[in-house]
């Protein structure tokens, strides 16, 4: 079971992996001089990890809250700020409410 701290710490290292992985590959494009290099593929540990979270907290209607906070809400980041953090994403799963994502 995810205690509040181990599951804010598992949502930050899948982001900063995931901007590693995009970084890598605008790197990796500059280097060789090509367009659409896709992130390397790291699916498997990110797919386990998604896993472990959904055993907590599972998918409501097949939406899993989680990976829609990670990948359409960009990990809560609105205009270039944060503007939505893994607390909150915690919080709302302990809740009723789902996160709303501001408009602008």
């Amino acid at each position: 079971m995810f205690v509040k701290e181990t599951f804010i710490a598992t949502i930050d290292v899948l982001q900063k992996q995931y901007e590693y992985d995009l970084s890598y590959a605008t790197l990796l494009e500059r280097v060789i001089n090509a367009e659409g290099i896709p992130p390397y593929d790291n699916s498997h540990l990110t797919n386990h990890l998604f896993t472990l979270l959904q055993n907590q907290f599972p998918p409501l209607n097949g939406q899993c809250e989680i990976e829609r906070f990670c990948y359409e809400l960009h990990f809560g980041f609105f205009g270039g700020k944060a503007v939505l953090t893994a607390e909150d994403l915690w919080d709302s799963l302990h809740s009723s409410e789902r996160l709303v994502y501001p408009e602008g």
